[in-house]
């Protein structure tokens, strides 16, 4: 929990999982590490299938992920590459002054290798 929202870290079958929530400021969403994302880019979300499935993504989703991600969010990266580029597009006048030391944290260290875990279990008892 922060000043811009909430966020819970799980895994599934070794799959990550991210579940956010975001305050709106201004016409804009912050997401971690406090990246400026368009507000207008979720007001008219657009239906994608993938898998088979039909999901509501931001609209246009390149936009979305040019803005989260970078310019190069199309070109793979190498671990650590990755998170260096995203933690540039930081707006660090955002961040308090009680925080910087964890972002310097967070650009040393891979966040994969240090997420919780949760484990659901059905009425059986069952993952």
């Amino acid at each position: 929990v922060s000043e811009i929202g909430l966020e819970v870290e799980m895994r599934k079958y070794d799959v990550p999982i991210d579940w956010n929530c975001y305050r709106i400021i201004g016409d804009n969403i912050y997401q971690w590490p406090v990246v400026q994302i368009s507000l207008s880019l979720h007001t008219e979300l657009k239906e994608i299938k993938f898998l088979g499935e039909t999901f509501l993504v931001p609209n246009p989703p390149e936009d979305y992920l040019r803005q989260r991600y970078g310019p190069d969010w199309g070109i793979p990266k190498k671990i650590g590459t990755f998170e260096s580029d995203v933690l540039e597009m930081t707006d660090h006048s955002f961040i308090p002054p009680d925080h910087k030391k964890t972002m310097s944290l967070g650009s040393r260290y891979v966040s994969s290798l240090h997420t919780g875990y949760l484990k659901v279990f059905d009425l059986e008892g069952l993952p």
